[in-house]
């Protein structure tokens, strides 16, 4: 292995080290201007200003970040690593998804590209998409069943009158015989009384 190449992979640990610590200034640093990431987030703005915004919000929603290097292989300008990443969802909103105080884990592979000692290119590929993506539906199902019990419908009858209490809000359908029934706004004491 050459000098370059052993330069390369120890600038890849670098960046992943200032990556998990969460410090963009040397990061920046380390990304050339014209970087490109080439498996955008949903919502990710390419380019080296795209990334940088998207690990800021990933750092303001996870705690605890940690990478474990497994295995790093380099050839010519290019770096291979994988590694295991962990980290704690508890500090805000990522990708839609409220915090949970859980632990996140992955298998990462990244692919990084390095020419006049700058990263310029980063290709990632790895586990956690589908437990994130579990972790979403989860979310959303949660999300459903509390607005279908708060909309849910409470019905009195009456033979000619039909009572709905939804929610906080109450509803009298009235029905006078051959009449089209007609639908009155209780105030909400109403519903107190049912």
């Amino acid at each position: 292995m050459s000098s370059e190449e052993e330069f390369n992979k120890a600038l890849v640990r670098r960046f992943l080290e200032a990556h998990a610590k969460g410090d963009l200034n040397t990061m920046e640093e380390m990304l050339a201007p014209d970087f490109v990431d080439h498996n955008l987030l949903p919502g990710q703005r390419p380019g080296r200003e795209g990334y940088l915004r998207a690990h800021t919000e990933h750092h303001a929603a996870y705690s605890h970040t940690r990478y474990v290097i497994d295995k790093q292989l380099a050839e010519g300008d290019e770096v291979v690593t994988t590694f295991a990443a962990s980290a704690i969802h508890d500090r805000g909103e990522w990708m839609g998804l409220v915090p949970t105080g859980k632990e996140f884990k992955a298998l990462l592979i990244l692919i990084h590209r390095i020419v006049g000692g700058k990263i310029t290119d980063e290709w990632t590929q790895g586990s956690g998409l589908a437990e994130h993506t579990q972790q979403r539906l989860d979310q959303e199902l949660r999300e459903r069943e509390r607005i279908e019990q708060e909309l849910s419908t409470t019905v009195v009858d009456h033979p000619t009158a039909r009572l709905y209490v939804c929610s906080d809000t109450a509803w009298l359908r009235i029905d006078g015989g051959d009449a089209t029934p007609t639908m009155r706004l209780l105030p909400p004491s109403a519903k107190a009384a049912f």
